[in-house]
């Protein structure tokens, strides 16, 4: 990460996805700046943005940034940086810079978002110490993602910290400051114990209400699954519900009393088919093909039939990584909805190719 990285985020106007393109445009910040007031224009910035990028207007600030990073022991990463969360480098609305503590090399391996209501329940509780138990057990070197705040969040990031299980908690504060204060020593255990704790955040923004939202953005767009626990119709943890499904990430949920206030949302999901039921640490492992490795786990120990060639076909539309929903599959192979799902049904079956939530598969 470079000045030019921190002081590109600092100038008005530029939100996430914008700067996203700049880069992607031009292919770093230190290009972004070299480029000069037209070019920046030419590329689709407004001109008195162009014009402060151009005159470095916010490179000063950028350099006390730096000052005050050292000062309070914070690091920093920017989007194109090796430690940069490899996850993230697929969202349109990427940080460019993300602030943190610890250790940030955890969010390279598997990934798991926790969230939940702020009101968790008994249910709620165990249930999370139960299915983190569980995954240690089975992925030890799982990182357990969730936002650092009341009830469902300090539940995922304790219950990892009891199994030994990194743990990373995406804040909507500043470092180092951190938003509930009352977790700043959960916080400073997360670390002590090789987790990380991250923001988007230089020490010129404040925490309002949209920077919740930003942080629940985070927490789905860097885990490989979002698992909702226990969540009200509607709330922040429903947010992150919605930005991982967005994202084509796997939205995971687990199941509770018709009657409970608590689970509405994650019945309401289970129901809808956007997020697939859980119960167990194991149920998620195998949602999640985690086993596919586990010479233990004979179901999924079979040798794959060839594919033919109309499924041949089919799995060349289907770029390496990239969730496709049915329509887009229709459009690109050019085959009948009702052909194409039969094929997934035997593909599916044959481990060839997997099922996400809203009707997207994915080749495995």
């Amino acid at each position: 990460m470079t000045i030019d990285d921190i002081a590109l985020t600092l100038h008005s106007g530029l939100g996430a996805i914008t700067t996203a393109r700049l880069i992607d445009h031009f292919g770093s910040a230190s290009e972004v700046y070299a480029s000069g007031e037209n070019a920046l224009v030419e590329a689709g910035l407004k001109r008195n943005i162009a014009h402060s990028i151009a005159l470095r207007e916010t490179h000063s600030r950028a350099e006390a940034e730096v000052l005050r990073m050292e000062r309070y022991g914070i690091h920093g990463v920017a989007y194109g940086d090796e430690l940069y969360p490899p996850l993230l480098n697929e969202i349109p609305d990427r940080p460019h810079v993300l602030y943190y503590m610890g250790n940030i090399e955890v969010l390279k391996g598997h990934t798991l978002a926790m969230v939940g209501t702020r009101n968790s329940t008994s249910y709620g509780a165990i249930m999370t110490d139960k299915m983190v138990e569980q995954l240690a057990g089975r992925v030890p070197s799982l990182c357990v993602v969730s936002g650092l705040a009341f009830g469902t969040d300090s539940n995922a990031h304790r219950a990892a910290l009891r199994y030994g299980l990194p743990t990373a908690a995406v804040i909507p504060s500043v470092l180092p400051d951190l938003v509930p204060s009352e977790h700043t020593s959960l916080g400073r255990d997360i670390i002590n114990h090789g987790g990380v704790i991250l923001s988007e955040f230089h020490s010129g923004c404040r925490t309002a209400r949209n920077s919740f939202v930003s942080r629940n953005r985070i927490i789905a767009a860097v885990s490989e699954a979002t698992l909702l626990v226990e969540s009200k119709a509607t709330g922040g943890s429903m947010t992150t519900a919605e930005f991982a499904t967005g994202y084509n990430r796997t939205l995971l949920a687990l199941m509770g009393r018709a009657t409970d206030p608590t689970s509405a949302g994650t019945n309401r999901l289970i129901v809808n088919r956007t997020a697939s039921a859980v119960c167990s640490g194991e149920d998620i492992v195998r949602e999640m093909y985690w086993d596919v490795a586990d010479t233990e786990v004979g179901v999924l120990n079979f040798e794959k039939p060839e594919p033919n060639r109309q499924e041949r076909g089919l799995l060349d539309c289907m770029p390496e990584g990239e969730a496709v929903s049915m329509d887009t599959l229709c459009e690109r192979c050019g085959v009948s909805r009702g052909e194409l799902s039969v094929m997934l049904v035997e593909m599916e079956m044959n481990g060839t190719v997997r099922r996400l939530p809203g009707d997207c598969y994915i080749k495995l």
